[in-house]
Parts: C-alpha cells; structure tokens; sequence
C-alpha cells in the first residue's frame, strides 16, 4: 500500500523544509537524517515499516473495514467461493485472492461505521453522526 509513499521529510512547524523531499539542507547520519535548518533529526521510514505500522494499527479494524493482508488496498472485488463455502476476495492492485473473516455483526451501525472510517472521518465526527458517547465508540468497533 504504501510502495511509492515517502514520509522523509522535517516534520518541526515553522521550518522552511516541513514536508520538503529531497532537500539540500538534509543531511544523513547513519540511520537518521538531520534538518540543517532547524536541527530535527527524523529517521528515514522504509515502505515495509509503514505497511508493518499500519498493520499494526489497524488490527482492532480486522473484519470491519476489507482490505487486501497483502498490500492493504480496499480496491477488491467478488471472486467466488472456497471448497469451505466461504466467499473468496481479489485485489484489483496486487492480484492476490484471500478469504474475508466473516463475523457475526454485534451493532447495526458497523456498516456505517466501517464507511466513516474509509472516508477517514474525525473521531469525534464518528461520535456525532454515529450518536455515540465516548465509551460508546469502543463499544461499537469490538
């Protein structure tokens, strides 16, 4: 998912260099590369660490919100069913087919949820259009 995403940039507010690629004002050391302009010394981040990352992150999604275990896309589509019965998914970008974990939805508004999410809405934009208190939320996404 991440292949062609480059996250090696000054990230301090205020620097000229804040999400600048590539700048002359970079300079390696070892494993770190160091803003000359403001002295933010930011590890360079490998595609795999970012795919890892968000593996990891969205862990507690699993099953809510389909994506491809391989790359992570959401670009899928219907591809059948297993000798199990069980409906078959394919990626459109990195062509790998697997089997989505099908389980038993708890709340009505999973389907809602899982869209907001998608679309990368707020938390707290979830909370209001999902009608939900805070403790609500967790409640709903396990």
């Amino acid at each position: 998912m991440f292949a062609n995403i480059n996250v090696d940039c000054c990230k301090t507010p205020g620097c000229k260099n804040l999400g600048v690629l590539n700048s002359p004002d970079y300079v390696r050391q070892g494993k770190d590369v160091l803003c000359r302009e403001c002295g933010f010394l930011f590890p360079v981040i490998s595609a795999g660490a970012l795919n890892l990352f968000r593996h990891t992150v969205n862990r507690g999604w699993k099953g809510l919100v389909k994506q491809c275990p391989a790359c992570g896309s959401t670009s899928l589509k219907k591809y059948g069913f297993s000798t199990q019965g069980e409906h078959r998914m394919a990626c459109s970008q990195c062509r790998k087919t697997f089997i989505v974990p099908e389980k038993a939805k708890s709340d009505c508004r999973q389907d809602e949820l899982a869209t907001l999410i998608e679309e990368g809405t707020s938390l707290a934009g979830i909370r209001s259009q999902l009608k939900l208190d805070s403790t609500g939320l967790n409640r709903a996404a396990v």
